[in-house]
């Protein structure tokens, strides 16, 4: 994988490392847990990213900065492009960073889901959202392209009597999650990151290949 930001950019801490060296890291916490050596199957080196967060810092007098921090440095790295993200993903971003935000600085978590469906989650401060409410055009550019989430609640934006409007979460299928047999699997886990304790109850056949006894879910 070829990135011009390499070495600069914070998004990729391990991007130096050989691809094959970096399976092995990653796999090996695995091997000694469950002593076995479960096969290990690659999806490629790059596109792999359907949502990518970033932040927003938009001062007077200069130009409006997207992107991750530098490495070891609180100092942001404007991003147009990226290895890691998909196509569906890299032609949102490419969209949205066209029209900034009247604010400051901000975090975004832009996603595109499995069937194209795009969406941008804003984790701003309270005053700063108060004035996209206020101002509304930035609101209504946004909607009229994605499907808008605001806030640690992440309260799903919509529009009544032409007024925006916070209502509470609805569950989106962002990501598709395969089981065991390559099935998908449309449940809980193609909504969000699944935790420690999902994937246990989804991958017990690990744990039987190890030869020890498989953990009771509310052990964990």
């Amino acid at each position: 994988m070829i990135c011009a930001k390499f070495g600069v950019c914070g998004g990729c801490p391990d991007g130096g490392i050989p691809y094959a060296q970096q399976l092995e890291m990653k796999a090996s916490p695995i091997h000694e847990g469950l002593g076995v050596k479960p096969p290990i199957t690659s999806v490629g080196e790059a596109r792999l990213r359907d949502r990518v967060e970033l932040v927003w810092h938009c001062q007077p007098g200069a130009p409006p900065v997207l992107g991750l921090f530098k490495k070891a440095v609180h100092e942001l790295i404007d991003i147009d492009t990226c290895p890691m993200l998909s196509e569906p993903l890299e032609a949102w971003l490419k969209k949205y960073r066209t029209k900034a935000p009247p604010i400051q600085k901000g975090t975004v978590r832009l996603r595109v889901s499995p069937s194209g469906q795009r969406g941008a989650w804003l984790d701003f401060a309270n005053v700063d959202v108060k004035g996209l409410f206020e101002e509304v055009n930035y609101l209504k550019w946004l909607s009229e392209r994605a499907i808008v989430e605001i806030g640690q609640r992440r309260k799903r934006l919509i529009w009544k009597d032409n007024k925006p409007k916070l209502v509470d979460p609805e569950l989106f299928p962002w990501f598709e999650t395969f089981g065991l047999g390559r099935q998908k699997n449309p449940s809980v886990w193609s909504y969000w990151r699944a935790p420690p304790k999902w994937n246990f109850r989804r991958f017990p056949l690990l744990w039987k290949r190890s030869g020890k006894q498989v953990p009771k879910l509310e052990d964990l």
